[in-house]
């Protein structure tokens, strides 16, 4: 998503990303995230939280 901002395609993305019934985020944490990566990350998920309540799954348990 940082890239997509840096060459002006964020808006295109997210609009793609806003039309998807299913988003899966895979692999999280192999790479480190900047201050601008997560809070264009947090726009993601708040975006699809107001479109519709979604489901957290964790193969670690949380205690």
């Amino acid at each position: 998503m940082t890239d997509a901002k840096a060459d002006g395609s964020l808006t295109k993305l997210l609009k793609r990303l806003s039309k998807l019934d299913l988003l899966i985020c895979d692999e999280w944490g192999y790479l480190p995230f900047d201050a601008e990566g997560s809070q264009l990350l947090f726009q993601v998920i708040a975006d699809c939280y107001e479109k519709t309540q979604p489901d957290y799954y964790n193969k670690y348990r949380i205690q």
